[in-house]
């Protein structure tokens, strides 16, 4: 399944971006995220590796398979009731402010295959929520 997002944010691509691509900061900025942990050492880029903790999601590992910043990051994640890859491009709009959009590829096995129809409209009513979360963060530190 696939949900596809825009959302547009009053902060410039760049600052945008540098939370984005901060896995340890999730929690800061998505609703559901409870605890994350990197496994990789460095500053994020292709093949950085954590763990997190979400709310109605559980313990889930996620990898970066895409990462062009200030412009592109892509992640792919495995729980038990499935995967899912979250890839984010942001696009400039006008000084600052950046077109974001957001693609959610699901792939939910189990009983949670039963739930897709059901999750679509949460992921589409909370994405923007987090997105502004996020915009607030950068801002702050801009």
């Amino acid at each position: 399944m696939r949900i596809e997002i825009e959302h547009r944010l009053d902060v410039a691509p760049e600052r945008i971006f540098a939370v984005v691509s901060d896995p340890a900061r999730r929690a800061e900025w998505q609703d559901n995220t409870r605890d994350v942990r990197v496994l990789t050492p460095g500053p994020a880029g292709l093949g950085t590796r954590w763990t997190e903790t979400q709310r109605g999601v559980g313990h889930t590992e996620v990898e970066v398979v895409a990462f062009d910043p200030p412009t592109t990051w892509s992640e792919a994640g495995t729980a038990d009731g499935g995967g899912a890859t979250v890839a984010i491009v942001l696009h400039p709009d006008g000084a600052e402010a950046t077109r974001v959009a957001v693609t959610v590829d699901l792939r939910l096995r189990g009983a949670r295959r039963l739930m897709g129809a059901a999750i679509a409209p949460i992921i589409r009513s909370q994405v923007p929520r987090d997105l502004d979360r996020l915009a607030d963060l950068a801002r702050r530190e801009g």
